[in-house]
């Protein structure tokens, strides 16, 4: 193959994956609004919910830091185990996991997808009316 054969196929490879996650991106933006029923029944009083799978890498990182805001906020922050409760997730419109939503007066304001550091989650989680450490 030539040179200009792999530099092409690899800006077409680079643009699908920065196409997919402008989509992905795009697509948690839709999630915001009103909290679906089950949702609101299942984490009653939340102001964070973090939907994760065992199995997902990412989610790993992120549950220490979330348990963590959860022993300081135990009223506020509700974990949603996907491959447990999968209707949950389907109707918070939660495509990819770790999904990280905030919430404020029955409204899901804020939705952070994959993996975010601790920086990023407690200024959300301040902004949200969290305690963080």
């Amino acid at each position: 193959m030539s040179d200009f054969v792999i530099v092409g196929t690899l800006v077409v490879l680079v643009l699908l994956v920065l196409m997919g996650q402008w989509l992905m991106n795009r697509r948690a933006s839709l999630a915001r609004g009103p909290v679906p029923a089950s949702l609101r029944a299942r984490c009653p009083g939340a102001r964070l919910v973090f939907f994760f799978s065992p199995r997902c890498t990412a989610c790993r990182s992120v549950s220490p830091l979330v348990e963590e805001l959860a022993a300081r906020n135990p009223d506020h922050v509700c974990r949603v185990d996907l491959s447990e409760e999968p209707d949950v997730g389907r109707d918070a419109r939660v495509l990819v996991t770790p999904t990280t939503m905030f919430l404020q007066d029955g409204v899901i304001g804020e939705v952070v997808l994959g993996d975010m550091g601790p920086k990023r989650l407690h200024e959300l989680a301040r902004r949200y009316g969290l305690e963080c450490p």
